[in-house]
């Protein structure tokens, strides 16, 4: 073979080899191209899961009111309501609550409703929403269970885009026809009913603290006592402040409801009191508080002639 076929023989081999060489690296640049394809569409899947949990957590904690948040406040009463020595139900649009002749929240539409003396709006909302003074999600009352003659009646509500606990003890009409409500004054339930409202899981109730706080006020404050003094002033012939029974009830609060939920009283408590002070604070006792008395008396009698 003379040197021109050698050299062309050569010449082809170095450039086989050299295409081959390019196919290798092209191949090897194809698989990377791929591998990093493939990771991006990885990464981009997740990322779309991740924002997709996320909007659906901020969509959960953003909704006023739903089923989830009504289930974590009836878990929650059925706590709180242990360390009063209470028993209250829940009521709804299925279950209305009859008081004072009153079915609620089917009433709502007539606006019965006063909130410190001061006529409102209120309506029930499923979802914490509307166009109302007081959108009312959730009604829990002890009416039936309790020996309290002014039973309890809360309402849970969203007041302007806020949570607000309205309490009512009312248990006699008015010119007006209307109930009237309060905000409540258990810091506890105002807390609970917030911390459910913004997504959050309430602080756990702690009955032994809660009952041991609750006997210390029954003990520190005795029949007739307040933090302040004596509750009702021979003088000016007020009841803590109160000059008469209109007055009190516009505030809110019974004689009996303002004794257990300012005072710290029992219902035995409640009844030595109204004992010893009655003709001076006769006035200011409703009919429901009276026939609390009286039947109280008379078991009372009823328990001494038996036992003479």
């Amino acid at each position: 073979m003379d040197k021109k076929a050698i050299l062309e023989s050569l010449m082809i081999g170095t450039l086989g080899l050299s295409l081959a060489g390019c196919g290798n690296n092209a191949s090897k640049h194809g698989d990377i191209k791929n591998k990093e394809d493939n990771t991006e569409v990885v990464s981009s899947k997740k990322k779309a899961l991740n924002q997709n949990s996320v909007s659906q957590k901020q969509k959960i904690d953003t909704s006023l009111w739903n089923d989830n948040k009504s289930e974590k406040l009836n878990t929650y009463i059925m706590s709180w309501e242990k360390t009063l020595n209470q028993d209250y139900a829940e009521y709804g649009p299925k279950n209305p609550l009859n008081y004072m002749g009153y079915e609620y929240p089917t009433i709502f539409p007539q606006q019965k409703v006063t909130v410190k003396g001061q006529p409102v709006t209120v309506e029930w909302s499923n979802n914490g929403k509307g166009d109302k003074d007081y959108e009312v999600v959730a009604i829990y009352s002890d009416l039936g269970k309790t020996q309290d003659p002014s039973p309890h009646l809360y309402f849970f509500t969203i007041h302007n885009g806020q949570p607000v606990v309205l309490i009512t003890q009312q248990t006699q009409g008015n010119d007006n026809n209307t109930v009237d409500f309060h905000p409540t004054a258990n810091q506890d339930l105002a807390d609970a009913f917030t911390a459910i409202v913004n997504g959050q899981t309430p602080r756990a109730v702690n009955d032994q603290s809660q009952n041991s706080t609750n006997q210390e006020n029954d003990q520190s404050k005795g029949p007739g006592k307040q933090g302040n003094g004596q509750l009702y002033d021979p003088r000016t012939k007020t009841f803590a402040g109160y000059h008469d029974i209109h007055e009190l009830w516009n505030s809110g609060h019974t004689l009996s409801g303002y004794l257990m939920d300012v005072c710290g009283y029992n219902s035995d408590q409640v009844y030595e009191y109204i004992k010893q002070h009655f003709d001076e604070i006769r006035p200011f006792l409703g009919s429901g508080e009276l026939q609390f008395y009286y039947q109280k008396q008379n078991s009372q009698n009823e328990n001494s002639d038996s036992n003479s």
